[in-house]
């Protein structure tokens, strides 16, 4: 019970920051914390969803692509903006 509000916390932040990162997208949350089984050491799962594309698949609407949303989440991460709460991230392709 006593993680819960710090996991809520880490959600919350993340969030907001996908959601100004990536305007349109949305986040949530799945796995054992989504159906509230998880462990206080448990990992936090999210998934990213990025804003739908007006343009066809082959369109210019390239900074919406799922791999391009998860690199702009991972530099504003790194940003020096967010030292104070993120201590390390790595992008994985």
């Amino acid at each position: 019970k006593e993680i819960e509000p710090i996991k809520a916390q880490i959600i919350e932040k993340i969030s907001e920051l996908i959601k100004v990162t990536i305007p349109n997208g949305g986040v949530d949350v799945y796995g054992s914390c989504a159906t509230e089984l998880c462990l206080p050491w448990s990992d936090i799962d999210l998934v990213l969803i990025p804003p739908n594309m007006n343009a066809d698949h082959h369109g210019s609407s390239v900074q919406y692509q799922p791999k391009n949303c998860l690199l702009a989440v991972y530099q504003e991460l790194k940003s020096d903006t967010n030292s104070s709460w993120v201590k390390s991230v790595q992008f994985i392709e």
